[in-house]
């Protein structure tokens, strides 16, 4: 009876999402979440994580061309980040052309094999390039369909259909978080096959990240000393590439008057080797950050003379100059899909800065690409008086609705990691706090290195043994008090790359 008169107040035109959840939780209140539970392999903790509406009405003269494909998500990553299965409730019947579901069957494999090699590549909430063969989901009304976060799909256009087609879309997640590590496969439920490295290896031949990557002796030493360069690390950030681990890096005591950035590769994340320098600054460079969208490489090189914006299309190709910042001491790039999901206004290329003569403040300016950050400017954030932030970063913490800035600030007594969480990657209106850490010196230059829901696994510098050396740790959000914590072992490592499936 509730889910009936539900329907019947139900206003398809109406696109609040507060009326979509309330119908779809009356609606799925029973055969859906079990639905979700048994693939999941739980009794209990699946819950309602995003709803909204979707109607679409009938369009008689559109041509049969239907919308370039897409996945759902602003930001997927190689395990899930927030949602483990979507679903999409059909309110009327849909036949052909009609508003129809449009799967690529297996899609989601081919993108879980484009993050193995390129972890930062996927795009989501964007219209991709996907070449393979759709299939129409034709439904009755009251059918639900189905489907893993990794699928590429669309819809058709509805130029068949008597009345505009009703659904409500829906993502569903559990309590604990997905790490299907090294379960043996018949005890994995069918969600957690449908994410493990191991699985897709072995079922359908889909390539694992860091496939040299060994836990042992040798690699617990390295990270119990961290990893050093010949010179102190001035500036770096890490890349991970799928394969190996590529760090961009800067010592201080080159050349005085330019600045040099160095490619390092690793595949064991031990035994690290020079491939080539890839850029040339003017002056010596204080700063690097960096973000990956599809193909493309930004990155946020600090130096004496500002900051400058450098992007990189594929992973063997140049890095050309997109934008400066004259008077900016650190900085890091983003992107947002438009100014619907991850932010409210700052759609596009975005830029995360620091000025020199307002050290306390981080600054967001966005535009439609990188070489035009033009369509508006404001204060992200702010630190207490007193306060210069010498190094940021923005990264989402749980899909594209919790979003986090680290900063590193410096004060008279030094320098320490501090944190703001938001829900509008553009805008952070918090007060930032002191981010804890396990070490006894305070950790530094933090980089997201990979991520799965709430979850980071990341890399900093701190003194070791006199020396300014790199490190690897993980930040868990969903683990209280939140603070940064050392990998010190393989088997820490280890159980980290099962978190973030790279392992």
């Amino acid at each position: 009876m509730a889910s009936r008169r539900a329907l019947r107040n139900y206003d398809p035109r109406m696109m609040d999402t507060s009326v979509p959840r309330h119908l779809v939780t009356v609606c799925a209140r029973h055969a859906l979440r079990r639905a979700v539970a048994e693939l999941l392999g739980v009794n209990v903790g699946v819950e309602l994580a995003v709803a909204g509406a979707i109607p679409k009405s009938r369009e008689a003269t559109a041509t049969w061309a239907p919308p370039r494909p897409h996945m759902d998500g602003d930001y997927p990553v190689m395990m899930p980040n927030g949602w483990v299965a979507g679903a999409i409730l059909f309110l009327t019947p849909v036949g052909s052309q009609e508003g129809a579901f449009l799967a690529y069957p297996g899609s989601h494999l081919r993108q879980r094999t484009r993050a193995a090699r390129l972890p930062g590549g996927l795009r989501g909430g964007t219209p991709l390039d996907e070449a393979g063969p759709f299939e129409e989901v034709l439904v009755q009304a009251g059918d639900v369909v189905l489907f893993h976060p990794l699928l590429v799909h669309s819809g058709s256009p509805n130029r068949c259909g008597k009345r505009s087609r009703l659904a409500l879309h829906s993502w569903w997640c559990g309590r604990a978080r997905v790490v299907p590590g090294g379960k043996p496969f018949a005890a994995m439920s069918t969600i957690e096959k449908g994410w493990s490295p191991r699985y897709l290896e072995s079922r359908f031949g889909v390539p694992r990240a860091i496939p040299a990557c060994t836990p042992g002796p040798r690699q617990s030493l390295a990270l119990h000393r961290g990893i050093g360069t010949k010179r102190a690390i001035a500036a770096y950030t890490l890349l991970n590439r799928g394969d190996h681990i590529e760090r961009l890096v800067v010592e201080k005591g080159g050349p005085p008057k330019a600045g040099v950035v160095r490619s390092d590769v690793s595949r064991d994340l031990v035994s690290w080797r020079t491939i080539d320098r890839v850029l040339c600054a003017p002056a010596s460079i204080r700063s690097l950050a960096h973000f990956e969208w599809g193909d493309e490489l930004i990155l946020a090189v600090a130096s004496r003379e500002g900051l400058e914006l450098r992007v990189r299309d594929g992973s063997s190709g140049a890095f050309s100059r997109r934008a400066v910042v004259p008077n900016a001491t650190c900085g890091c790039p983003h992107f947002n899909v438009n100014a619907v999901n991850s932010t409210r206004f700052a759609a596009g290329a975005v830029l995360f800065f620091v000025t020199r003569e307002d050290g306390a403040r981080v600054r967001c300016r966005w535009g439609a690409t990188w070489d035009r950050l033009d369509a508006g400017e404001v204060v992200a954030a702010e630190a207490c008086p007193g306060v210069r932030i010498i190094d940021v970063q923005v990264r989402p913490v749980n899909a594209g609705t919790v979003f986090a800035m680290i900063a590193d600030f410096e004060t008279k007594e030094g320098s320490h990691p501090a944190y703001v969480l938001s829900d509008d990657s553009a805008l952070y209106t918090g007060s930032f706090r002191p981010l804890r850490f396990d070490v006894p010196v305070p950790p530094r230059r933090l980089r997201v290195v990979a991520r799965a829901q709430g979850y980071w696994l990341v890399s900093y510098l701190r003194c070791e043994g006199g020396s300014v050396r790199m490190f690897w740790g993980e930040l868990d959000w969903e683990r209280k008090p939140i603070a940064v914590r050392e990998i010190r072992s393989a088997s820490a490592l280890r159980d980290a790359f099962h978190v973030t499936g790279l392992r």
